[in-house]
């Protein structure tokens, strides 16, 4: 029996043995009546001596007690599927030129959550993942991405963030590489290396931070896919010690075999960051480019030079960089055409030219 307790079975026992005392001769039929009340009463204390305790599992599903000391489990989807090649397209990359873009902060050491979304190419729809690796390979940082490819050109994924980028530890000198991620395969890096100068006093102590990388080398000469009247635009970083000081003027010179072809001007301002990605908008379109020798430079006006590199045109187009064949390695991949954005949504495609700097 579950509706009684051992004590309340006694009580009924001793007043069905009572109760005879008091009757009377008149009130046989109801001593008959207790009588196999205690009768049955007896019984149902035999029969729950005789039940065998509730096992332990059965106890703790009765009366469950939360516990500090052991948490819930966190449950775990399992590993993310590893973006999968398909037939006859190459393999999934990331757009280096949006990671090139991911702004750093000299003040902290971080880098922050771009201010636009990511790219890829040649894979589908899921999640993604910006990530920083020490020089032993251990993520330090890292940002959860969603991949959809663009209705207008499928080739090509828009990565939108989902988070913000989290450190898990206080940055350090040393050697680091910015990678995109997807299913555990790499499919774009930016190595790089952090160091960092103390100053002040006592009273007003500062840090500042450094970084080294691609950007000091790299430029990129960009197109609108498909529109030889498109005009060039030349993509280059400007390091935090790459001007001496402030709203200083720059001057952007392009030639073909020695000849001035155009110079477009700008002001630097230390406020722009440690990585500012400059643009160089210039006249002359992509149908203007005649076969030669061209060359791009950078000066500020007392001679003091920001960027310099050359390039080819050959049959009436620049020459592309050896890195942006489509089968070289992931980790070193540049991207030859990117999707662009405007104002959140599709932007259209252009063609990259990618150059190395003096």
């Amino acid at each position: 029996m579950t509706g009684f307790t051992l004590t309340a079975l006694m009580r009924v026992l001793v007043l069905a043995l009572l109760a005879p005392l008091f009757a009377s001769p008149a009130d046989a039929q109801l001593g008959r009546v207790l009588d196999r009340a205690r009768d049955r009463v007896e019984d149902a204390v035999r029969d729950r001596e005789s039940d065998p305790p509730p096992a332990e599992s059965e106890a703790a599903t009765a009366s469950p007690v939360a516990s500090e000391s052991s948490p819930a489990p966190v449950a775990s989807s399992g590993p993310e599927p590893a973006p999968v090649a398909q037939p006859g397209l190459p393999a999934p990359a990331a757009d280096l030129f949006d990671l090139l873009m991911t702004p750093f902060d000299t003040d902290s050491g971080r880098f922050h959550t771009p201010a636009h979304d990511l790219g890829g190419l040649f894979f589908g729809e899921g999640p993604a993942e910006l990530v920083v690796r020490d020089a032993t390979g251990q993520v330090v940082a890292s940002q959860r991405y969603d991949g959809t490819p663009w209705q207008e050109a499928p080739r090509f994924v828009d990565l939108r963030p989902r988070q913000s980028l989290v450190y898990a530890t206080e940055p350090a000198p040393g050697s680091y590489t910015l990678a995109l991620v997807v299913g555990g395969a790499t499919l774009g890096a930016v190595p790089f290396t952090l160091s960092v100068a103390t100053g002040g006093d006592a009273f007003t102590p500062t840090t500042t931070w450094s970084i080294e990388g691609p950007w000091a080398t790299t430029a990129v000469l960009t197109f609108a896919s498909d529109d030889p009247s498109a005009p060039l635009r030349v993509n280059y970083w400007v390091l935090a010690d790459d001007v001496p000081g402030d709203r200083v003027r720059v001057l952007e010179r392009l030639s073909r075999d020695g000849t001035e072809v155009e110079t477009a001007t700008w002001s630097y301002n230390p406020s722009f960051g440690a990585l500012y990605a400059r643009e160089a908008r210039f006249r002359v379109t992509r149908a203007d480019l005649a076969d030669g020798t061209y060359r791009f430079e950078a000066a500020t006006e007392d001679g003091v030079r920001v960027r310099a590199f050359t390039f080819e045109v050959e049959g009436g187009d620049v020459v592309g960089h050896p890195d942006s064949a489509l089968d070289t390695p992931r980790e070193r991949f540049r991207t030859p055409r990117s999707a662009t954005r405007y104002r959140g949504g599709w932007g259209g495609l252009v063609d990259r030219f990618w150059v190395d700097a003096e």
